[in-house]
C-alpha cells in the first residue's frame, strides 16, 4: 500500500523539464508528495523492450541535466526517486509509465509535431488515458514562474 503521493515528472528539453521540477517541488512540499523523474528511453526494435540491450547509457549532457534537476528537488527538501522507462511509442509509454510508477500526477510533454493537431489529438489521448487510471496530467507550455503557481492551483489536492 502506497503511503505518500508520487509526482512523477517525465525528463523532456531541459527548460520544459526545470519549470515542471519547479513546479512538482511546489506542489509536492503543499501535498508531502514524492517527486519521480523519469527518463524514458525509446528502443528501436520492440524484442529488446525490457532488456539491456533496449537500454542506452545517459548521454553526458543527460547526465548534467538530471543533476541539475536532483540539486533543485534536494533544494526543495523533497523525496525523490530516478526511473528510467523503455519505449516504442511516447503517448501509451507515457499512461504505462505512470502506472508503473504509481503516480498521482504526472508532469510530461509530447514532442511537437508538424501538424499542432496531432499533438492535440495526442495530449487528449494521453490524459484521457491518466484519467481512466485515476492520474491527473500536467502539461504547459508556456515558460514563466506563474505556471508554477497555476499547477498548484490545478492539481490539489492530490490523492
Amino acid at each position: 500500500m502506497k503511503t505518500q503521493p508520487t509526482i512523477m515528472v517525465q525528463l523532456a528539453d531541459r527548460l520544459w523539464t526545470e519549470e515542471a521540477v519547479h513546479a512538482a517541488c511546489q506542489l509536492a512540499r503543499a501535498s508531502g508528495a514524492e517527486v519521480t523523474l523519469l527518463s524514458m528511453a525509446r528502443v528501436q526494435q520492440i524484442g529488446l523492450l525490457g532488456t539491456p540491450l533496449g537500454d542506452r547509457k545517459f548521454p553526458r549532457e543527460e547526465q548534467t541535466n538530471l543533476l541539475s534537476y536532483l540539486q533543485i528537488i534536494a533544494q526543495a527538501g523533497v523525496p525523490c526517486t530516478v526511473k528510467r522507462f523503455q519505449y516504442i511509442s511516447i503517448g501509451g509509454a507515457i499512461a504505462e509509465a505512470a502506472e508503473w510508477v504509481d503516480a498521482d500526477v504526472v508532469f510530461a510533454s509530447l514532442p511537437h509535431r508538424i501538424l499542432p493537431l496531432q499533438r492535440r489529438l495526442e495530449l487528449a489521448n494521453l490524459r484521457r488515458a491518466l484519467a481512466r487510471q485515476g492520474r491527473k496530467l500536467i502539461d504547459f507550455q508556456c515558460r514563466t514562474p506563474l505556471v508554477a503557481r497555476l499547477v498548484i492551483d490545478v492539481a490539489s489536492p492530490i490523492g
